[in-house]
């Protein structure tokens, strides 16, 4: 398998084909069309195969559902989708960016993402659906200094 994966902004057309990528890897998908979520798609020979997406809250980002096809993890296509998304973050003025994880925490360490509390997450963060609603209390909360 090459290495020819193509990272775009993802369009409304796009919008079907990301829902059933994160349904089929077990993340939430019910917000996703009345959120402002931002993403970004991964693409091998015009196939999506990873997505990641980020919510802007003033100079605050949270990080929403990177996911990568299991048989095209190897290409680092994570890897691609966080660094397009910190490229994104700083050209608008996202200072810091949070997630929520059950099961990525070691993943994200490697980007330098911290595990932080939950009271030290700022306000607007915690105002969000997903972090109040989509993500169980039992979710580990991350953050990153851009």
């Amino acid at each position: 398998m090459d290495n020819n994966i193509n990272i775009r902004p993802a369009t409304n057309s796009d919008i079907k084909k990301i829902i059933k990528l994160l349904h089929d890897n077990g993340l939430p998908t019910i917000d996703i069309g009345i959120s402002q979520v931002n993403f970004f798609i991964g693409e091998y020979q015009k196939q999506l195969v990873g997505v990641i997406g980020i919510e802007k809250y003033e100079s605050k980002g949270l990080l929403r559902s990177l996911v990568v096809e299991s048989s095209y993890t190897k290409l680092e296509i994570g890897k691609t989708l966080i660094n397009q998304l910190f490229k994104y973050s700083k050209l608008n003025n996202i200072k810091d960016v949070y997630l929520l994880t059950e099961t990525a925490r070691m993943y994200f360490e490697k980007f330098r993402f911290e595990e932080i509390e939950r009271t030290r997450v700022p306000e607007i963060i915690m105002k969000t659906s997903e972090f109040n609603d989509i993500c169980p209390k039992s979710a580990v909360v991350m953050h990153k200094k851009l």
